[in-house]
């Protein structure tokens, strides 16, 4: 996506354990991208991450059982997909992920 939106100089991420790990901060530092931590006990800082990462546990994490880690690779796979090239979303005018990109 960087090559053909661009490079992003800072990502917004929230103060949790999955976004203070030595692969985050490497890949960060390989391309100078800024990791901008919001301040701890403001999600609102970051309200469309804070929205997904609560939906995505509630609706996804939370439902399934993974019997290791590549069928937890395979299972949000297909996550994944459906929830850029199908699902609908309000906030992009009801439209999937992949099809608001491909319009701007």
């Amino acid at each position: 996506m960087i090559a053909k939106r661009g490079q992003p100089e800072a990502i917004a991420v929230d103060n949790g354990t999955e976004f203070r790990g030595r692969a985050l901060a490497g890949w960060s530092g390989e391309r100078r991208v800024r990791l901008q931590h919001i301040e701890p006990g403001k999600p609102v800082q970051n309200g469309y991450i804070e929205s997904f990462t609560g939906g995505y546990r509630e609706q996804w994490l939370n439902a399934n059982w993974f019997l290791s880690l590549a069928d937890s690779q395979r299972k949000i796979e297909v996550w994944r997909r459906d929830y850029n090239e199908e699902r609908s979303h309000s906030w992009l005018g009801y439209m999937p992920s992949h099809q608001f990109v491909q319009t701007g």
